[in-house]
């Protein structure tokens, strides 16, 4: 016996793996929309690029969603009204925080957000990975070309290789590059050493470099963020063992979720099982 559906592409759903030790059962939740990229921020808010339109929408705490004017690429947020984006058309990128939208003189295909004032990016033109710190006017170029990359941390980023489809570690504090036994087509962090991929094979992989164990989630997913950013929730967890910090992101520590909740794109079918 089966369950069938079409296969429509791109419906976005929250997943909350059951946590090991307990009664609970793993759940997806239909978000009702549908999206061409999406960046998590927490259980209820999430920010997406629109599939039909491409205009960036928030989700809201409430469940209701807001229109914001840009078409956009790539969505990346540090806190709950606060992102970096890829403007669509111009490719330049551009941050959001508190109703002000502010140019920056980067293009990219790709960003990710470790804070307001550090991102992680893909440079549009060369395909090359970057650090960029806005109030230094700080620019760290790698020599690796990236297909997908997420910040784990202000130092460590994850990335999938453009000629290879490999998966890659890199640790900006020491330039050490990490080879993964992953191909994949993207990567969202979810903490230092581990992540979710969206495999070559089109499949939802959760990968731990500790362990090196790699699991199947799901047979098809079209993209993927975990949530709350990798990024923010380490800022935010060692900002609470030393007693200090505020501000945007410094709220959502890593406890706050089980470490295997994400927000994906996916066709409706992977859902039904047989």
């Amino acid at each position: 016996m089966s369950w069938n559906a079409p296969a429509l592409n791109n419906l976005l759903y929250r997943y909350d793996e059951a946590s090991d030790g307990t009664s609970v059962q793993s759940q997806w939740t239909f978000v009702g929309a549908k999206a061409g990229v999406v960046a998590g921020m927490s259980k209820d808010v999430c920010w997406i690029g629109e599939k039909n339109n491409e205009f960036l929408y928030s989700r809201n705490a409430d469940g209701s969603w807001t229109w914001h004017a840009p078409q956009i690429r790539s969505v990346s947020p540090y806190g709950e009204n606060s992102v970096w984006i890829v403007e669509k058309n111009s490719e330049f990128v551009f941050r959001y925080q508190g109703g002000t939208w502010t140019w920056n003189a980067a293009r990219a295909k790709q960003v990710s957000a470790v804070s307001g004032d550090v991102l992680w990016l893909i440079e549009r033109d060369s395909g090359n990975v970057y650090r960029h710190t806005v109030s230094a006017n700080a620019w760290a170029w790698t020599p690796v070309k990236a297909l997908s990359l997420s910040a784990a941390s202000s130092n460590v980023v994850w990335v999938v290789k453009l000629e290879d489809n490999r998966l890659y570690r890199y640790d900006h504090g020491t330039r050490v590059w990490e080879w993964q036994p992953v191909e994949a087509l993207s990567v969202s962090a979810i903490s230092e050493s581990e992540v979710y991929c969206v495999g070559t094979d089109g499949a939802l992989y959760h990968y731990n470099k500790t362990t090196g164990t790699k699991t199947k989630i799901l047979d098809s997913c079209g993209g993927v963020s975990s949530y709350p950013p990798a990024a923010l929730s380490g800022a935010a967890g060692a900002a609470a063992s030393s007693g200090e910090g505020s501000g945007e992101g410094s709220g959502c520590l890593a406890s706050s979720f089980s470490p295997l909740a994400l927000l994906l794109l996916l066709p409706l079918g992977a859902l039904l099982k047989k």
